[in-house]
């Protein structure tokens, strides 16, 4: 998962509560500010490339290498949170929120 906005980029809790809850390791892209919009361009870009063959206009391997390697490129992570067994964290959390 990429995460994006303020409310989670910046909430170490959150960010580990989406990790804990999807199973997922939850990343923050370090180039990318926009993650909205490159997710929007790259399902656009996937789209246009299935069109592309289910019309004819080319064949399944003669795909560009460009459109190929749609969603494999790479990830400078600034952050991340990875799931874990977060019981004992959560018990922990849970009893610094008692004393509060």
């Amino acid at each position: 998962v990429i995460a994006s906005g303020n409310g989670l980029v910046n909430n170490p809790l959150m960010m580990q509560m989406l990790a804990d809850c999807s199973g997922l390791s939850v990343l923050v892209d370090a180039e990318t500010s926009e993650v909205t919009g490159r997710g929007a361009a790259l399902m656009t870009a996937i789209s246009l490339k299935e069109m592309r063959v289910q019309h004819g206009c080319v064949a399944h391997d003669e795909t560009t290498p460009t459109l190929n390697n749609l969603g494999e490129e790479g990830i400078s992570t600034l952050k991340q949170s990875v799931p874990g067994d977060a019981s004992s964290w959560w018990a922990s959390k849970s009893a610094t929120q008692d004393q509060l």
